[in-house]
């Protein structure tokens, strides 16, 4: 049976990256909706098999063949996380020396036991494993609704394919050069696209780091900080509107937001050693902190339309007129 599932794993591969090996008829390429399928039995961990098998064989036919296995199938499924996830892997792995600030790996250089093992290391490989220092450390961050309502921003990166780098940016006032009020912040989110493969490829992500008990259970840590962050289909609808989430899921944000706090469920995390802990105190205090408050409050009362806000300076001219005629009044020329 291992050798049946390993030649038809090794005859797929070499049909997925050389279109030139089908025809009309391939039973797999040439029928619709069969591509899907056999892509998620083959993302499933209770369908994978060793990726020795797979370089071993290839041995028998080349012995100056290694690792060719491994390459093709980090070929698969980057252009699977390209589908599900709508993050371009290959954009991690470029010139170094172009890009300053960042961490970059060769896919090659990538091992894996497995395809899901493999597709692991590979969305956490060009992560960089530093937290951010904070004098008291939480692992619980408002929801994306609270932090719109106490005047925090969102938005959608481009620029930083990586998943998983997730920050706040937070703006302080400075007075005698201590920071002394919190003027406004952003939490940037690189965007994600989610449709039905997602959740099926993320539940096998995480059971592969709960099964191993990685140390560093990035993915798990991800799926626990997005569940804070959409409470509601509210939170979802924000995400959505910010376009930093592209839902492609048939039931909308409801479903959006079920699919998300699903996720969750069950993960055995260590809150001590949460990755996205210092950002859960930079939003916490944001959010209850009053400045941003007040300044989004200002604008969303007398600031929302043009009209609203010619009122406003109206009234302004008119009390500062006021004022100086009660001045001249009083003090006479």
């Amino acid at each position: 049976m291992v050798l049946v599932d390993a030649i038809f794993l090794i005859e797929f591969l070499l049909r997925y990256s050389h279109g030139d090996l089908r025809d009309e008829n391939d039973c797999i390429f040439g029928i619709p909706m069969m591509f899907p399928d056999v892509k998620n039995d083959l993302l499933m961990l209770e369908n994978q098999l060793p990726l020795f098998i797979l370089e071993d064989l290839f041995s028998l036919y080349n012995r100056e063949s290694g690792g060719v296995a491994k390459l093709l199938s980090i070929q698969f499924l980057i252009d699977q996380v390209s589908c599900s996830f709508g993050v371009e892997l290959k954009q991690h792995f470029v010139d170094p020396s172009q890009v300053e600030g960042q961490h970059f790996v060769d896919p090659s250089q990538v091992e894996g036991q497995h395809f899901v093992d493999l597709l692991r290391n590979l969305l956490v490989a060009p992560l960089l494993k530093e937290k951010l220092k904070g004098e008291t450390l939480s692992a619980i961050a408002p929801s994306i609704e609270k932090l719109h309502l106490a005047g925090g921003k969102i938005h959608g990166e481009t620029s930083n394919p990586n998943l998983f780098a997730i920050r706040f940016d937070d703006n302080w006032i400075l007075k005698n050069g201590i920071p002394c009020i919190l003027k406004n912040g952003t939490l940037k989110i690189p965007k994600l696209r989610i449709e039905d493969s997602t959740e099926l490829i993320l539940r096998n992500l995480i059971a592969i780091e709960q099964c191993s008990m990685s140390k560093d259970p990035i993915i798990c840590h991800y799926v626990i900080l997005m569940d804070m962050l959409v409470d509601s289909p509210k939170d979802a609808e924000l995400l959505v509107k910010h376009k930093i989430v592209e839902n492609a899921l048939l039931g909308g944000d409801d479903e959006l937001s079920s699919m998300i706090n699903r996720l969750s469920r069950g993960i055995v995390c260590d809150t001590d050693d949460f990755y996205y802990s210092a950002l859960c105190e930079k939003m916490g205090k944001f959010c209850n902190s009053n400045w941003p408050k007040w300044m989004k409050n200002l604008r969303s009362k007398y600031f929302n339309t043009p009209w609203a806000t010619l009122s406003v300076v109206a009234a302004v001219v008119l009390l500062i007129f006021t004022a100086i005629q009660t001045i001249f009044s009083v003090y006479p020329r």
